[in-house]
């Protein structure tokens, strides 16, 4: 597969064959590029109609249920050292690097972001690493109330540098988690 349409409308045929829908679920991110997302339409086709989003994403939190955004919570945990140990949280960006990246470019990125203005609270590397896993992955934590406006800029910013290869908006700070 490509990315683009052509995987999206593939994906789209087996999720209607199956009998589900895409608004069934808080979101999907399929990570190994043209080769995960076919390996994933293959793991779909192994299904028969009537399968469940459960039995498809064994890894999502039983309480979940399908359809229904208000169970779609989980309790709150740090991401690392460097993320606000109790909630209200915040923000969090996770940077992607090609995975031989020398571990200091987290370091760097962080000290120019603040120097370029933006409020990072900390910073830190995926604590649990996945083997054969393409790129270095860290997340970027912001402080408590930054607007959408400094994430977007802080989106630009970080899209200008050449050694990162993927950015996604983790944790958006106005996330609801389940009761502790």
């Amino acid at each position: 597969m490509s990315d683009g349409q052509p995987f999206f409308d593939a994906l789209e045929t087996e999720f209607a064959r199956l009998g589900l829908h895409w608004r069934d679920l808080p979101g999907l991110a399929i990570a190994g590029g043209p080769d995960g997302e076919a390996a994933f339409l293959r793991r779909l086709q192994e299904f028969s109609p009537g399968v469940t989003w459960h039995t498809i994403l064994p890894e999502l939190p039983s309480h979940w249920i399908p359809g229904k955004p208000s169970t779609w919570t989980e309790p709150y945990h740090p991401l690392g050292a460097y993320d606000y140990p109790k909630l209200p949280t915040s923000p969090a960006v996770m940077i992607s690097w090609p995975r031989a990246t020398d571990r200091s470019c987290l370091a760097t990125l962080v000290a120019e972001a603040r120097a370029a203005g933006f409020k990072v609270f900390g910073a830190g590397f995926r604590d649990e690493p996945i083997p054969d896993w393409p790129t270095l992955d860290a997340f970027v934590v912001f402080m408590r109330r930054v607007s959408s406006v400094h994430l977007d800029e802080f989106h630009t910013w970080v899209s200008q540098r050449p050694d990162v290869v993927q950015q996604s908006l983790y944790r958006s700070g106005r996330d609801k988690y389940a009761p502790q």
